[in-house]
């Protein structure tokens, strides 16, 4: 279908006063009392109409590797690139829920640190996630070491007690428990269960008798000792 020669004009007009408009409009903002305005207050003008907006960058864990009940600090840097003042709200989750917000009043052009403490008992790798920018930390497992193995007296007679100890040290990140065994002669005699928390330490001691004299050999965990057992003399059996 045609147009006519009305209508055609009508349309090459509203299309020409438009860009018309758009130039007034250009005209207008770049000038003041015919004069050109400076570039800054160009670029102020412009930015004072853009809405606040924000952006979430620089995700920091520290540290990352920590003990059950150890403070983590999570932080990240929020910026305004908008052209407003405005408020922005900051979601920290940890391994998957929320735990924390923090809110912030921020100018046009400016960044500000949002930071976070946390605290776990659980050993594993743990997320933490601020706003889609995600990282981890770290607690090790219970782990148990065996130092400091004494027997005292190593001769002794026969029915007469002697003493093995031994010091548990817990290396791990976690409270955990741990079965300690006294070995005589590669026979389990006797066992003590002891839970400790990370970096702690505890002396265990075994009194054992034996009544028949000889040489029994002591194992606990990777360490060996002996106990000479002697028989008592003639007086003391009568």
């Amino acid at each position: 279908m045609e147009l006519s020669g009305q209508v055609l004009w009508m349309l090459v007009g509203g299309l020409i006063g438009a860009s018309l408009a758009s130039i007034v409009f250009v005209l207008l903002l770049f000038t003041r009392k015919g004069k050109a305005l400076p570039q800054a207050e160009v670029t102020k003008i412009t930015k004072e109409v853009l809405p606040a907006s924000f952006r979430v960058n620089d995700l920091r864990i520290s540290p990352t590797q920590v003990r059950e009940g150890e403070i983590v600090t999570v932080s990240a840097q929020v910026t305004n690139t908008g052209g407003t003042r405005g408020s922005y709200s900051a979601t920290l989750f940890l391994d998957g829920r929320i735990v924390a917000t923090r809110g912030v009043i921020l100018e046009a052009d400016s960044s500000i640190p949002v930071t976070f403490a946390v605290t776990e008992t659980v050993a594993g790798k743990h997320t933490v996630e601020v706003d889609g920018l995600k990282g981890e930390f770290f607690i090790p497992p219970a782990s148990f070491s065996l130092s400091n193995l004494s027997i005292t007296p190593s001769r002794a007679k026969e029915g007469e007690i002697a003493t093995v100890s031994v010091k548990v040290t817990n290396n791990g990140g976690t409270t955990g428990s741990y079965l300690v065994e006294l070995k005589i002669r590669g026979i389990t005699e006797m066992a003590q269960e002891v839970t400790l928390s990370p970096n702690a330490s505890r002396t265990l001691a075994f009194n054992i008798i034996k009544k028949k004299a000889g040489i029994y050999s002591v194992q606990v965990g990777d360490f060996m000792g002996k106990i000479m057992v002697e028989m008592a003399d003639q007086f003391e059996e009568l």
